[in-house]
């Protein structure tokens, strides 16, 4: 297979993304949407189209996005590929339209789908690591990545640094008096 488009600093494919839909389970939320897995993108396939529905439970191709891998993101890969369970990380955010969210995210790196979970308002959920989207990440990461030793921050001086005491002596008063009853 030829891996040359990977030596980029940023590579990507497109994939498409699959979500359930389940009936809710309290009367405030009509449907729940859960991200349940990712695979090549079907073009022709409009967004949010009903692909089965059984037993209450309905299977949405959810759309396609490009899926994204950059150098800088070498280490998140790395974490990500290292875990129990790697994952490809689907995010959806809320929309106006006739299905409450549209496909906002597509990632492998587990750092950038904590930063969309900040808000409270996405749905990121981690997906099953197809097996060829993992080798390619892992090939990906083998040429790209480079490990940087830590590198403890040296404080900027600031007052008090240069070896004078930093706390007020005894006896300090605001306006510059030191105490004294002299005057």
């Amino acid at each position: 297979m030829d891996d040359s488009w990977l030596r980029r600093p940023e590579a990507g494919l497109e994939l498409g993304a699959l979500v359930e839909r389940r009936a809710g389970r309290t009367p405030w939320q009509a449907w729940t949407w859960t991200p349940v897995a990712v695979g090549p993108a079907q073009g022709e396939r409009a967004a949010w189209s009903l692909l089965r529905e059984a037993g209450g439970t309905g299977l949405f191709y959810a759309g396609r996005l490009p899926f994204l891998l950059h150098r800088k993101e070498t280490p998140a890969y790395l974490e990500n590929l290292s875990g129990a369970r790697p994952a490809a990380y689907v995010v959806l955010a809320p929309d106006e339209g006739d299905v409450p969210w549209r496909l906002a995210l597509l990632t492998a790196s587990p750092w950038e789908a904590q930063a969309w979970m900040e808000s409270g308002d996405n749905v990121v959920e981690g997906v099953p690591l197809p097996g060829g989207l993992r080798r390619l990440i892992e090939r990906f990461v083998e040429l790209h990545h480079v490990d940087e030793p830590f590198q403890k921050r040296r404080r900027t001086p600031h007052f008090g640094d240069d070896g004078t005491p930093f706390a007020r002596p005894p006896g300090w008063r605001a306006g510059g008096q030191d105490g004294d009853d002299d005057g």
